[in-house]
């Protein structure tokens, strides 16, 4: 019965083993240059946005790894704190991988040109390419004491709704089996948090805003 009992427990490691290693862990190579493209911009809003976030992240293609991690570091570093509780949030940010394939420049440009939302279609054959959307919310968080509880993000409270399509493009095939390279993540995290940064430091010195980091050069719907 014993030797039952143990062959048993080892049994249900094993099945648990794959699980174990879900996360994913970015490849050792580097993505070098990459080339993105953006849909959608951040719409204006007023100056009263509390500086805390809410950051969602969710990864269908289970290659991108500590995306989440990425991006709260870098709100972190200027000086916007990271909530579990979207309620308290005056930044909320949903963000979406969506693909991840070979793909020719056209095909990748027109799936981000669809739009937030729309189908992806990557030809397949190609250089590696990926596909985001991001969903930000500017709201006004009630004060303390008050007990409004978060129905709706895009209503009451929201001041601002902006929903963004992010593409980027490696200029080579990558071995993306066992996860993608670690700077790729950094700079989807990098595009994904240039406007949250932008409006932080606007709302704190208009004059400051120029100096809000932001990622390399990209491409509109026209390429330029």
């Amino acid at each position: 019965m014993k030797q039952f009992r143990n062959a048993l427990v080892l049994l249900l490691l094993a099945c648990l083993l794959p699980l174990a290693g879900g996360c994913v862990k970015p490849s050792s190579q580097q993505a070098g240059d990459l080339d993105v493209y953006r849909h959608g911009k951040l719409d204006e809003a007023g100056t009263d946005i509390t500086d805390v976030a809410y950051v969602n992240v969710r990864d269908s293609t289970a290659l991108v790894g500590n995306l989440h991690g990425e991006i709260a570091s870098r709100l972190r570093s200027h000086g916007i704190e990271l909530t579990g509780n979207p309620s308290q949030a005056g930044y909320i940010l949903q963000i979406s991988v969506l693909a991840c394939d070979p793909s020719s420049t056209e095909a990748l440009r027109q799936s981000v040109d669809a739009g937030y939302g729309a189908p992806v279609h990557l030809s397949g054959e190609g250089h590696t390419s990926l596909v985001a959307d991001a969903l930000l919310v500017l709201r006004r968080v009630p004060r303390a004491g008050k007990k409004q509880a978060l129905q709706s993000i895009s209503n009451r409270q929201a001041v601002a709704n902006s929903q963004m399509r992010l593409g980027l493009q490696a200029r080579k095939t990558l071995d993306a089996d066992r996860g993608l390279p670690a700077d790729v993540g950094r700079r989807l995290a990098a595009e994904i948090c240039v406007p949250v940064l932008h409006h932080a430091a606007e709302t704190a010195d208009p004059h400051a805003a120029a100096a809000a980091p932001a990622g390399a050069k990209t491409k509109g719907a026209d390429g330029k």
